[in-house]
């Protein structure tokens, strides 16, 4: 199929009305002036194509472009960036690129997050920390917006389309709840990109029914609630030769980096942390999560490590991490977020640190997990085919840590019988040279984890 073809090819979108997720997908497609078909999905009733197109999470958006189903709205966002060429959402340098992906990120992980779920969806004490943690997000936006028009310059980007439900949803909010979190006062600069995004003809022209979405959150917040209706870079880390990575020793996050940079052969200074003193370098670089892995090149900083994986794989052409197709590409991505969000959340939220029913109901979780791991591995050496590939880095901590937390608590999860491809590719990528050469000690792993569970469940002191 040629270019044009393909470009052109059916499109359609499985939304629902109030949904912000998907409406950056519809925004994206009409910024580029891509034409598509609209199914509007009861999520209340959700259609058998909803649940064979996204199995996993069964929620909208989905994409659909020539046949081929694309979920997850900042996957889908990048997939339409690299099919449809006009009026770009990311800018081609890769360290802006990562600039970019790293806001939407905090967008999701950290803004939406306090505001939707610590905010609107809470009252008394609990909501007065939501607020706080709110005003300390958006005081970072604020100081990322100073002086610019949009995030992404002057036209929109990926980062200004991912936070854009602040410029409407988030007015309704604070209607709602009686509050004013974002104001010209306290922030200038946020207040007028709100005002500049909301007014942009296509997003303007997109945003849903403001009655109707107001009615809708009173009614989410009154159910939840159970109540009535009523810069300064140091000199040495400025040579271009010189490309600090700072980690802790048993951080798997900040394995990923380790991993990719010698992939590629590229050499690099490791900066150890100790995270319960963290120094003013890792604090200065990054001051939003104070976390590892950070990685400095050329003076330029880079947080996050999904983000990191791709900033490498764009400065350092060689063994790529991605394929060069874009629905290949979006289905690595699809299934590096999928390992973060529900993979490591349901072992380590669910099973390491938990014990009887709920650790039950963690198991329960990670198996069913699984079960769309070995399907995706099943007939593959790696989920990046013949080579490691981002999902595989992503996902490769189950290679090592998940044997761990199995000693802990004295369970088999993923075994041959159950999980066979799942299980071959653990100790296919467990034994690549440059996978194992870099593993953390065993012993000293199985004492933190250890030590960590034992604390989380009230019967230790964390060391």
């Amino acid at each position: 199929m040629d270019e044009r073809k393909y470009n052109m090819a059916e499109v359609k979108v499985f939304s629902t009305w109030s949904s912000p997720f998907a409406l950056r997908v519809i925004w994206a497609l009409k910024l580029k002036g891509v034409e598509f078909d609209t199914i509007d999905e009861d999520l209340s009733s959700k259609s058998p194509l909803l649940l064979q197109y996204n199995p996993i999470h069964k929620m909208v958006p989905v994409l659909v472009h020539n046949g081929k189903v694309i979920c997850e709205s900042l996957v889908i966002l990048e997939y339409i960036d690299e099919i449809w060429k006009q009026n770009p959402l990311l800018p081609e340098d890769p360290h802006q690129k990562a600039n970019a992906r790293f806001w939407a990120k905090f967008g999701d992980d950290k803004v939406s997050s306090s505001i939707w779920s610590d905010v609107l969806m809470k009252e008394g004490k609990e909501q007065e920390e939501g607020i706080s943690a709110s005003m300390e997000n958006l005081k970072y936006l604020e100081e990322e917006i100073r002086g610019k028009k949009f995030f992404g310059g002057e036209t929109i980007g990926l980062a200004d389309i991912a936070l854009g439900w602040l410029a409407y949803h988030l007015v309704i909010f604070e209607e709602t709840l009686g509050l004013k979190l974002i104001d010209q006062e306290k922030f200038p600069s946020l207040a007028a990109w709100k005002q500049e995004f909301a007014n942009a003809p296509i997003i303007r022209e997109n945003w849903p029914d403001r009655d109707k979405l107001a009615s809708l959150l009173l009614k989410q917040c009154r159910d939840q609630l159970q109540i009535p209706l009523d810069e300064q870079t140091p000199e040495s880390f400025k040579n271009k030769n010189c490309r600090p990575m700072f980690r802790s020793w048993s951080s798997p996050f900040a394995l990923r980096i380790i991993w990719a940079l010698k992939l590629k052969g590229v050499e690099f200074d490791t900066v150890y942390e100790d995270l319960t003193s963290k120094s003013p370098l890792l604090l200065q670089y990054n001051p939003i999560h104070k976390k590892v892995p950070v990685l400095v090149h050329n003076g330029k900083v880079i947080c996050e490590s999904l983000v990191i994986l791709e900033y490498i794989d764009e400065t350092w052409k060689q063994n790529p991490l991605l394929p060069e197709d874009p629905h290949q590409k979006a289905n690595a991505r699809f299934w590096a977020k999928f390992g973060d969000d529900k993979v490591m959340q349901s072992i380590g939220g669910g099973v390491l640190l938990k014990e009887g029913k709920e650790q039950e109901e963690g198991v329960s979780a990670s198996m069913e997990n699984f079960k769309y791991l070995e399907e995706e591995i099943r007939g593959k050496k790696f989920f990046g085919g013949e080579t490691i590939g981002l999902a595989d880095i992503a996902l490769g901590w189950l290679a090592y840590y998940l044997d761990i937390v199995e000693e802990i608590v004295g369970l088999k999860l993923i075994d041959q019988e159950k999980f066979p491809s799942l299980a071959a590719w653990k100790q296919e990528f467990a034994n690549a040279p440059i996978i194992r050469e870099n593993w953390p000690d065993r012993d000293k792993l199985v004492t933190k984890y250890a030590v960590m569970r034992e604390a989380n469940l009230g019967k230790g002191t964390p060391k």
